[in-house]
């Protein structure tokens, strides 16, 4: 039941952040808002830590393993994922971030020896083609030029970042280190390569006073980053990454779900195909093992 809870309200949340995303584009540049963003995260993670007086000591070699899930989950993949929004339909960037499904389960193979379930692999591969069939146009739109090209590199890359997040998360839980200290201290690190990455760019720390970027920027680091990343990497714990990485098929319908109210979208045939065969993939993975043969015995 706690699996269930927490899987569901990291696919609400995440669900939402799209919207609290675009209210910080414009007057911030987008490398400095991130930055914001795991600082503030960062902070109030540590800081309730402190308040509970968990402890913060870990082995110079476990800061190494800590320092780069920060890095992975908490910087490079946030910046790779808006660059590639830049340049890509946002439906198109969506549809390769679901490829971590695929990476997590290779990822536990190649690094973890966990044997590749078929069960998990199949129901991954129909998510997968059942969200790019809701996102058809953006995914048959992609073309040959440079920017598309680069946008779709960018992304991959932010699939790739966020898989090997996860599997140093695995690693680092593994180890004997505590999910909740560990995250606090990998957003501290994230937040630091990204205030860094800010000065290498040569980009300037401006801030909009207004009340959408700031109520938006609280949202993002507070509720969508501190809160929900800690719940994300428990489920990765609890559930496995195998089947914890299945969060990132099913927010973006969360986020259409919220277009259809409120902007007016409209589901082509296409989409609602595409609905139904990334509800059977979520269901065929997640549903207890063993409800084919209960349905095969009502039959």
């Amino acid at each position: 039941m706690m699996n269930a809870f927490l899987f569901i309200l990291v696919v609400l949340v995440w669900g939402t952040t799209w919207i609290m995303t675009r209210l910080q584009l414009g007057v911030v540049d987008v490398e400095a808002s991130i930055a914001y963003r795991f600082v503030i995260a960062s902070a109030v993670l540590l800081a309730i830590l402190k308040a509970r007086g968990l402890p913060m000591r870990f082995r110079q070699v476990d800061h190494v393993f800590i320092a780069a899930q920060g890095l992975c989950l908490f910087c490079l993949n946030s910046l790779a994922g808006y660059n590639a929004t830049r340049l890509l339909p946002s439906g198109l960037v969506a549809v390769v971030l679901s490829t971590v499904v695929l990476l997590n389960i290779a990822g536990l193979s190649l690094f973890f020896r966990e044997p590749v379930k078929p069960r998990l692999l199949l129901g991954a591969l129909l998510a997968i083609a059942g969200l790019g069939f809701v996102f058809r146009g953006d995914v048959t739109g992609f073309d040959t030029t440079w920017a598309h090209l680069k946008g779709g590199a960018l992304a991959l890359l932010a699939a790739l970042l966020v898989a090997a997040g996860n599997m140093l998360a695995v690693r680092n839980r593994r180890h004997g280190l505590p999910v909740a200290q560990t995250t606090g201290l990998s957003m501290l690190y994230g937040a630091a390569a990204s205030i860094s990455s800010v000065w290498l760019s040569g980009r300037t720390f401006g801030f909009d006073a207004s009340l959408p970027y700031v109520g938006s920027l609280l949202y993002l680091a507070i509720i969508g980053t501190a809160v929900i990343f800690t719940c994300y990497l428990v489920l990765l714990e609890r559930m496995g990454a195998d089947r914890a990485a299945y969060v990132s098929v099913l927010y973006p319908v969360v986020a259409l779900g919220i277009s259809t109210l409120f902007e007016g979208y409209v589901w082509s045939s296409s989409a609602i195909g595409g609905l139904v065969l990334l509800l059977g993939g979520n269901a065929l993975a997640l549903l207890p093992q063993a409800w084919p043969v209960r349905l095969r015995a009502l039959s």
